[in-house]
């Protein structure tokens, strides 16, 4: 959601300030994230995505209007970057880090804390979030972008507008077809059962 002095801050960072645009990435990289992985599903996918998508607000940020806010801005951004990615449908290789890295100082282990759930628990959680995301991702883009601008990432309708560059007339009937459409195909897929 968009801060207090964001607005200060990209007007200054479209005049050139890289400690401006720092600031933005450090205020908002969280949320784009979130947002990233509400598309993608995929974590590995999110971070990348997120990252490509401050990359190009740095790139073309003197083409930013004030008139918006940053956060509706790099939100753009950051959704047609998920999609260009689940349009090509790259997959980058992992690397895993539960092997040791020898180096020139000695051995580096990585350790992680486990903060899961249960493993049963996350299968079920895993499950429900990939049925939905695949429901959602049936829906054409104008419908399942609504649908998780409001119902996942909770949005206002005014955002919402903002961000799809459509007024909110426009915003609430998408939605409400959005929602019939994924409650059919929910009832198709017996997930209601």
């Amino acid at each position: 959601m968009p801060k207090p002095g964001d607005l200060e801050l990209a007007i200054s960072a479209s005049k050139g300030s890289v400690t401006a645009f720092e600031k933005l990435v450090e205020i908002y990289f969280t949320g784009i994230v979130s947002v990233c992985y509400s598309v993608t599903g995929n974590a590995q996918d999110a971070e990348d995505c997120t990252q490509e998508a401050f990359l190009k607000a740095y790139r073309n940020i003197s083409k930013y209007d004030a008139s918006a806010s940053f956060f509706t801005w790099i939100y753009r951004i950051a959704v047609n970057t998920c999609y260009d990615l689940k349009r090509k449908q790259i997959r980058t290789p992992y690397i895993s880090i539960d092997e040791n890295i020898e180096t020139d100082e000695g051995v580096l282990s990585f350790q992680i804390e486990d903060q899961a759930l249960l493993p049963d628990l996350q299968i079920i959680r895993d499950y429900s979030d990939k049925m939905v995301q695949e429901l959602i991702d049936k829906l054409p883009d104008k419908h399942s972008r609504i649908l998780r601008l409001r119902d996942i990432e909770g949005f206002s309708y005014q955002e919402i507008a903002e961000i799809e560059n459509i007024n909110e007339g426009t915003v609430k009937s998408r939605l409400a077809r959005a929602r019939i459409a994924f409650a059919k195909l929910a009832q198709d897929e017996d997930l209601y059962d």
